[in-house]
């Protein structure tokens, strides 16, 4: 109705997603043809730098994703991983067929490059943390966290993804809570995140009952990230966890994050390499030097000087 009534489709919410984004994110398929106007932000990226495509793919909405190229979308573009989509796929040979015989220019991403583009993502997220009071960051805290579980820091990872982190932090809202991917019930309990897709959180018995979860490889069996502490409803963020964020975001966010990813196993926040600034060397002048009787002295000194030069000249 909105969009009939002229809403515009260009319009995005505070994660940068647009109505394409949110439609893909649905598998809203029959949108895609009843409102057209939804194509036009198609390369439009989120906050998590991706395109809708990328979203359709990641959630393993392949029919939804397939119309998307079929209106123009590029497949080569890269997310916050440096990954097109052909670099989600691998592993299914269909999948990977069809990208390839339809759109040969596009190849697969070598491993260097999406580390680089990982960690650049980690900036990136870390510092809109610590700059924007956001309504939601739990969607970007944690991506962070997958990000750095990406990147072998498994200590950094753990750290933030059991931080009682509320959004009390930003704006005085509730808690979020984890809710299972596949039985859609919050997590109660240990929470397991995939190590290799995008999105997905898995409780206890989920993990148990399906070892291979993924959307795009169902024949896979999958590592998980075990997740000890669940974030519940009722649990208040403490001076002491607000803190332990500020220094993680903080040092996250340093321009020389991107070393080798690699520390002491047991101190996961104070391991990470810090912002190192030079110190600022001022002059300093002493305020009794800019008094009026020395600033007179000043400019008379000035006047003689110039006139003994003046004389010396034309002598």
């Amino acid at each position: 109705m909105l969009l009939r009534a002229g809403a515009n489709a260009l319009l995005t919410d505070e994660l940068d997603q647009t109505p394409l984004h949110i439609a893909a994110s649905k598998n809203r398929l029959k949108l895609l043809h009843r409102f057209p106007e939804l194509l036009s932000p198609i390369h439009n990226r989120d906050i998590l730098s991706r395109t809708p495509i990328h979203v359709a793919i990641c959630l393993g909405y392949i029919d939804f994703a397939t119309s998307l190229l079929h209106f123009g979308a590029d497949p080569s573009l890269p997310d916050g991983y440096g990954r097109n989509i052909l670099d989600w796929v691998i592993g299914d040979e269909t999948l990977e067929h069809q990208i390839q015989k339809h759109y040969p220019s596009v190849v697969v991403t070598p491993d260097y490059t999406q580390e680089l583009a990982v960690r650049q993502s980690i900036l990136q997220i870390a510092d809109t943390l610590l700059q924007s009071q956001l309504n939601q960051p739990w969607p970007l805290l944690q991506q962070l966290g997958r990000y750095l579980l990406f990147v072998g820091e498994e200590d950094n990872a753990r750290c933030l993804f059991e931080l009682h982190l509320s959004q009390e932090s930003f704006i005085g809202t509730p808690l979020y809570k984890a809710t299972c991917d596949l039985c859609s019930r919050l997590i109660n309990g240990p929470r397991f995140v995939c190590r290799i897709c995008a999105h997905m959180d898995l409780c206890l018995s989920c993990l148990q009952k399906y070892p291979c979860h993924s959307r795009l490889h169902p024949n896979q069996e999958h590592k998980t990230f075990k997740v000890s502490h669940v974030l519940g409803r009722e649990s208040l963020l403490t001076t002491t966890t607000s803190e332990k964020f500020r220094i993680l975001a903080e040092k996250l966010s340093a321009p020389n994050t991107h070393g080798s990813g690699k520390g002491p196993p047991n101190d996961s926040v104070a391991y990470l390499p810090s912002r190192v600034t030079a110190p600022k060397m001022t002059a300093r002048v002493p305020m009794a030097f800019l008094d009026p009787s020395s600033i007179f002295c000043l400019i008379l000194f000035g006047l003689i000087a110039f006139s003994f030069r003046y004389w010396y000249t034309f002598m």
